[in-house]
């Protein structure tokens, strides 16, 4: 699914018929995930006859699609938000790289002047004062002039992807204001300037203000940044500077939801990434070693030592006597020794080699019956054969 403003939109507009229902509020947490998961699939897969057969047990299953339904719908507008932001990102990033391009091409004229006019101010035998006769006799007045005539300007740090960014600002903005509005986003540590930020620019966008104010704090924005919110701040441009400053704020919401400097409170994906640690407030149960788990070594040795009988279990004891046969043959096991008692081993039967009979390769069914007619053919003995009759009329007899 593309993400455009009327998809956010029509997500937007889900998730606030849920809350209309106090779905983020319903507690399940006395159920386990996977419980709750299997219920809300239950009720998605159900239809509305069959919740209704199931009399009394239905509830559980509504309530857990409702909770479950407003957390996927929450994690929807995130994710959507994430998507259309970084779709005009790349836009802009490509419309940079086609301008980098073509101003690489426009560039060539200027390196074919650079290769000509080095070696001139480089060679040291020729004078200063007829450097610049020397230039315009070996590359030309016209030329200069034609090159003179294009105006080539400095690129700024970021290539120009900020400026090309802005020119979808007015497509941000058909989106970006009821997502701040109903998502509520909470920062972690580092995350402070940014966080109020976000909140001055929710209230501009409730307010209608234009100006941001001028203790708007901008240290989240990146340093390739910094230049357009300086110029625009220096030459007294707000709209330019209120532009640049709310990208750069939707940009860094943006990088802060992935890393997880940035959460969304009664999200799934993007929950807090504290909720997954241990913290001291936890039950000490819940750390409690297992037994034997930390000792010295030498304890676990001695420990091993007395529970390998227990483990292992030992082999059958042998009698302390071998048979008397056995003892009159001496060998230790109890096992007669045919050596000792005078008797020779016979010896054991040569294996005879295997014959395996030789397989015809498979053929498709029309040539294998061929073939077997031939084999047939091949085999049947020659005196058995019928021999071919020549049937002639009488006149070729008499010929």
């Amino acid at each position: 699914m593309e993400a455009t403003p009327a998809v956010v939109k029509d997500a937007i507009a889900k998730l606030r018929y849920l809350r209309g229902m106090d779905a983020h509020h319903l507690d399940l947490s006395m159920l386990p995930t996977e419980r709750r998961r299997f219920l809300a699939t239950s009720g998605r897969r159900s239809t509305v006859q069959g919740l209704q057969r199931r009399g009394e047990r239905r509830y559980p299953i509504l309530l857990a699609l409702v909770a479950q339904s407003a957390v996927d719908q929450l994690d929807e507008v995130v994710a959507l938000f994430d998507q259309a932001v970084s779709a005009r990102e790349s836009h802009a990033k490509a419309k940079t790289d086609a301008a980098l391009a073509e101003r690489a091409e426009k560039g060539e004229a200027r390196q074919l002047l650079m290769d000509v006019i080095l070696p001139v101010l480089i060679d040291p035998g020729a004078p200063d004062e007829q450097v610049g006769g020397l230039l315009r006799e070996r590359i030309g007045m016209d030329k200069l002039r034609e090159v003179a005539s294009v105006s080539w300007k400095p690129l700024p740090r970021d290539h120009g992807r900020l400026a090309a960014l802005e020119a979808s600002h007015t497509y941000l903005r058909r989106f970006t204001p009821q997502v701040l509005e109903t998502v509520g986003f909470h920062g972690g540590p580092g995350t402070a300037d940014l966080m109020e930020a976000v909140e001055i620019l929710k209230e501009l966008n409730r307010v209608g203000g234009r100006k941001v104010p001028a203790g708007a704090p901008t240290s989240f924005v990146p340093a390739r940044y910094a230049d357009y919110l300086t110029k625009a701040r220096r030459s007294g441009d707000d709209t330019a500077f209120r532009h640049y400053w709310e990208i750069c704020t939707i940009l860094a919401l943006r990088d802060g939801l992935r890393s997880g400097d940035v959460f969304v409170p009664g999200s799934r994906r993007y929950a807090d990434p504290g909720t997954y640690l241990f913290t001291p407030q936890h039950p000490r149960t819940l750390r409690r070693p297992a037994p034997g788990l930390h000792r010295p070594p030498h304890e676990h040795a001695h420990s091993n030592e007395s529970q390998l009988p227990m483990a292992v279990p030992r082999p059958p004891h042998r009698p302390a006597s071998p048979p008397r046969m056995a003892r009159q043959a001496g060998h230790p096991d109890g096992r007669p020794d045919h050596r000792s008692s005078g008797r020779r081993t016979p010896p054991a039967p040569p294996r005879q080699p295997r014959t395996h009979r030789r397989r015809r390769p498979r053929l498709p069914p029309r040539r294998r019956g061929q073939a077997r007619r031939r084999d047939r053919n091949h085999l049947q003995p020659l005196r058995s054969r019928r021999p071919h009759t020549v049937t002639m009329t009488a006149t070729q007899a008499t010929n």
